[in-house]
């Protein structure tokens, strides 16, 4: 999770007047998508316009945590850092700071809002949440069948499961 503070928020004025708020990545959370160091911008979106694949800033306790919603069921919106199998704990929609419509990295701007982006970040969500439902699949087979895995082992196993859709992650993301 990133730790941010108050001062690392800028607000940034465009011309049709939204606020755009720009923070500096100071996570791994999100590798390889969103590196350490990238700034991303986001805006203030209805829960309406959000949509699967969205990267948001989440508000939780006194953090801003930037990662990807996987899911939205009747319990509330799941999110997860591209790096890890697990999603995170649900969240409510008043949770939700905005949503990533751009990041820079090495004055490089990459606008997220653009159809290759909407796609790619599509088929990002459904790898994020195959990879967390194996994942939770293989906690629940472990305390049945595996008893004596550990969770690094756990974590090895679902990594071996998973190359195939990490590579695709990486080449999506180039």
């Amino acid at each position: 999770m990133e730790k941010l503070h108050k001062n690392i928020f800028e607000v940034l004025s465009i011309s049709r007047g939204e606020n755009i708020w720009r923070l500096r990545v100071t996570s791994d959370s999100m590798l390889p998508s969103i590196k350490p160091g990238d700034y991303i911008n986001f805006i203030k979106k209805t829960a309406e316009a959000i949509s699967i694949g969205d990267i948001l800033v989440i508000k939780r306790n006194d953090e801003f945590v930037t990662h990807r919603l996987i899911a939205i069921d009747n319990q509330g919106w799941i999110t997860k850092g591209d790096r890890f199998p697990q999603s995170d704990a649900r969240i409510k929609k008043e949770d939700i700071l905005g949503c990533v419509v751009s990041l820079e990295r090495r004055s490089k701007i990459i606008n997220l809002q653009t159809i290759r982006w909407k796609i790619t970040n599509r088929i990002l969500a459904g790898i994020s949440r195959f990879e967390a439902t194996l994942y939770n699949s293989l906690i629940n087979l472990r305390g049945k069948l595996f008893k004596n895995i550990d969770s690094k082992m756990l974590s090895n196993l679902v990594d071996w499961f998973t190359f195939p859709f990490r590579l695709v992650m990486r080449v999506l993301t180039l």
